[in-house]
């Protein structure tokens, strides 16, 4: 999944994720990847930004799922990183 929360009202981060979860065999795994944005806002049709890692990580926690692996890493040409998470259902 890369960059899918952007799009979604933060209301429904959660719920997407326990989709997600829901829908993986067992054994199954998914890769996630995220934008973080610092104080450098986006374009306005962008919905729901993260600054850090933490919340992120939580609402994955929350979701069900566990994570495999987790790398964090800056972009090229600006202040942005981006979480790479590969996932599971826990």
């Amino acid at each position: 999944m890369h960059s899918l929360l952007r799009f979604l009202p933060l209301s429904c981060h959660i719920v997407t994720l326990q989709a997600l979860r829901a829908w993986l065999k067992p054994g199954g795994a998914m890769m996630f990847s995220h934008r973080l944005i610092g104080l450098h806002r986006s374009e306005p049709y962008y919905r729901a930004e993260y600054e850090t890692a933490a919340p992120i990580l939580a609402l994955l926690a929350e979701a069900g799922l566990r994570i495999v692996s987790l790398h964090e890493q800056a972009e090229e040409n600006g202040p942005r990183r981006r979480l790479f998470a590969l996932l599971s259902a826990a």
